[in-house]
């Protein structure tokens, strides 16, 4: 009897790389390191890279530039509208002035201006705006740490995106904030205030409203907070301390 030689190996590489700047349609830069993330590849199980650049294309229409005064002055941030509402950073607007809004994607943007209410708490606002259909959807799940999230920023030619990644949920809250937070591993600075956290599904799972300058680490409230929005205070009234 004959025997079949020794064990075969299989070798599998997969390289990952810096996916390249780009402007799909004119309607948002997409930019970073994209892990691969997600279900199933084939039966080796291997993860599927989702198309950040398309959930950019289909986030970008829904984001808005905001313009407010803050306690500490003038403030330059991001919004989204979610179910007809606007939602932003709290600090941006938290001075009481009315607040300009741009959808910065539009053919001819336009500044319209909104009065806003604010949960100072919670460093959230929102205001109803007019706009054509609902907006993005909010997850209120918890996201598992090391999952991968769409971040937005002011760009010069629209909102600018970049990838980041879960790295811890605060369910009682942390750095100042008396509501849960997400920690989240991403390159943020100034103009990030007021974005969403998009997942792979392209559903808003949190806003970034700040920066640990010690660790990097954005802090962002999470869908769960964003969901539940009831007991605001007044419109366009300052919440700025005295």
């Amino acid at each position: 009897m004959s025997r079949i030689g020794g064990p075969v190996l299989l070798v599998l590489v997969v390289v990952i790389g810096l996916q390249h700047w780009s402007n799909p349609e004119g309607a948002a830069e997409v930019w970073g390191e994209v892990p691969v993330v997600g279900g199933a590849l084939d039966a080796l199980g291997l993860g599927v890279e989702p198309d950040w650049d398309a959930i950019a294309v289909d986030v970008a229409p829904h984001v808005r530039y905001v313009e407010g005064e803050g306690c500490d002055g003038p403030q330059t941030g991001l919004g989204f509208v979610v179910a007809g509402h606007l939602l932003t950073a709290g600090h941006l607007v938290d001075g009481g002035a009315p607040v300009r809004i741009t959808q910065p994607t539009a053919a001819a943007p336009s500044a319209q201006s909104v009065a806003v209410e604010v949960d100072a708490a919670h460093d959230l606002a929102w205001a109803m705006v007019s706009v054509n259909g609902d907006g993005l959807e909010l997850d209120a799940a918890v996201p598992e740490a090391g999952a991968v999230v769409l971040l937005a920023s002011v760009g010069r030619s629209g909102p600018a995106f970049s990838t980041g990644r879960v790295h811890l949920h605060l369910p009682d809250g942390g750095y100042g904030y008396r509501g849960p937070l997400l920690l989240i591993e991403a390159d943020t600075e100034a103009g990030f205030s007021g974005g969403p956290a998009v997942s792979a599904a392209g559903d808003v799972v949190a806003m970034v409203v700040a920066r640990d300058r010690t660790t990097g680490l954005a802090l962002a409230v999470p869908g769960s907070a964003l969901a539940d929005l009831n007991g605001a205070t007044a419109a366009s009234a300052s919440t700025c301390e005295a």
